[in-house]
């Protein structure tokens, strides 16, 4: 499920989806560098060189799986709280069945 988010300063919008991350899954760090997701690369980086030094390598795969299904909602989570805001009644409604706490949509006049 996809939700449209919207900066309140800049004005901008983003497409972003919500929900397990197949190109997390498949790119790894990757996906963050491109976003210029900092924490989110950081916190990756450190937990894949823990394990691949606890399993000698043999569980990055099954750490990979872990973070594909939690990414996206973090990163969403990071953007509300860096200011962005769900664009329509319907991108919180879709925040909310995620189990993303968000404020309602203000009405612009």
């Amino acid at each position: 499920m996809k939700v449209i988010l919207k900066n309140r300063y800049t004005k901008g919008q983003i497409i972003q989806k919500v929900g397990f991350s197949w190109t997390m899954f498949f790119f790894g760090a990757l996906v963050p560098l491109f976003k210029a997701d900092w924490v989110g690369l950081l916190v990756m980086m450190l937990i894949n060189v823990v394990v691949s030094y606890l399993t000698y390598g043999l569980g990055v795969g099954i750490v990979d799986l872990v973070i594909a299904c939690f990414y996206n909602k973090n990163y969403v989570q990071r953007l509300l709280q860096k200011g962005w805001e769900p664009s329509t009644q319907n991108d919180v409604d879709a925040l909310h069945n995620a189990g993303i706490m968000c404020p309602d949509v203000k009405n612009e006049a």
